[in-house]
Order: C-alpha cells, then sequence, then structure tokens
C-alpha cells in the first residue's frame, strides 16, 4: 500500500533549469559569458550541494572564480531569485495531502533552501522535506535514498517518487521505490490516477 508520495523540487515543481536560468540572468545583469558562469558553478558545486562548505565560502570562491566583481549579495539575490514555480503541480500535491505523507526530496542548496521553504510556504504542501545539504549526499548516489528510508522508517514498498531525471529514478528504482520520470503535468497526472 502506498503511504508516501515522494517529490524532487527542480524539474518537477519548478519549471527550467536553476543553474542554466540563474547563469543566464547573472550574464545578462553583469554582461559576462554565461558559459563561464555555470562551469564556476559547477567545479564548485558538489561541496555546496551537499553541505560539506558553507554557502559564504561556495559564493566566495564562486565570485573569485568566475571572475565577477559586482557584490556578492546582489549574486545571491539572482541565484534566490531563479526558480520558476510550477503551480499546477503543488496545486495537485495539495489536494494528495489528506491521503499520503508527502515528502519532498531534492538536491538543494542550504542557503537556497531555507529562501524557498519560507518565500513559498513549503510547509503548506509538504509534511517532510529533506534537502542534498542536509543529508550529505545528493541523488543518485544510494545513500541519499537510505538516509530518507532510514528517517522516515518507511518500507520502500511504500513509496511513490517523482524526479526529472532519469539517474535519479534508477537509482530509487534500485532500492525498491517505485519510481517515475516526471516529463509532464499530463504524464504525472496520469501516474498519480493510478495509485
Amino acid at each position: 500500500m502506498i503511504k508516501y508520495l515522494i517529490f524532487d523540487w527542480g524539474g518537477v515543481c519548478t519549471f527550467g533549469h536553476l543553474l542554466k536560468d540563474f547563469s543566464n540572468n547573472l550574464a545578462i545583469k553583469t554582461g559576462t559569458d554565461k558559459e563561464k558562469i555555470e562551469s564556476a558553478f559547477r567545479e564548485l558545486e558538489y561541496t555546496y550541494e551537499t553541505g560539506k562548505v558553507s554557502p559564504e565560502k561556495f559564493w566566495n570562491d564562486f565570485r573569485e572564480k568566475s571572475g565577477l566583481t559586482i557584490d556578492l549579495e546582489e549574486i545571491r539575490d539572482i541565484f534566490l531569485n531563479s526558480y520558476v514555480l510550477n503551480q499546477e503541480v503543488l496545486d495537485h500535491i495539495l489536494k494528495l495531502k489528506n491521503r499520503y505523507k508527502i515528502v519532498l526530496f531534492t538536491n538543494n542548496y542550504e542557503d537556497l533552501f531555507l529562501f524557498i521553504k519560507k518565500k513559498y510556504n513549503l510547509e503548506r504542501y509538504f509534511d517532510f522535506m529533506f534537502s542534498s545539504s542536509d543529508i550529505k549526499h545528493k541523488k543518485p548516489e544510494l545513500e541519499s535514498y537510505e538516509w530518507v528510508v532510514k528517517k522516515l522508517a518507511i518500507d520502500p514498498k511504500e513509496v511513490i517518487f517523482i524526479d526529472d531525471k532519469e539517474s535519479n529514478v534508477i537509482s530509487a528504482k534500485e532500492l525498491g521505490w517505485q519510481a517515475h520520470l516526471y516529463t509532464n503535468f499530463d504524464d504525472f497526472n496520469k501516474i498519480i490516477s493510478k495509485i
């Protein structure tokens, strides 16, 4: 019996691609090449996304590596505001809360995760929220899924997992989760309606 619906954030509950959108927005603001911005971010990302360095260290290192000279707070503000919500998915999640425990399981960054939880009032949608920055591992690393199973004390067979990255879906299936690739709202709705 399904008891938990576990959702990814970026690409499921939001549109676009955070890093590409941020790089583009920052490139427009600064006149810097967006590929250079994205490359600098990606080079430093893993330790930031898994909470192994502080946001302050990451942003200082990022500004130095990318060669940007604008104020750090301005860079962070552009980053923090680069998500575009998929309100259709979030509204549907609200309708499911009375039948299932709803979990957010995201590869995310400490400062951004705190920001979006407050800005979008995520407690309204999700009963539990887990970020790679808290787990210290990220999807598709099996340790991250095992951490969620242990934290919630759940049987993997009680889970339906929705993510927009195939590698994340594959890892979830390896641990016995019913995992589905998010492609669009209509396909998502079909998956949910079959529960």
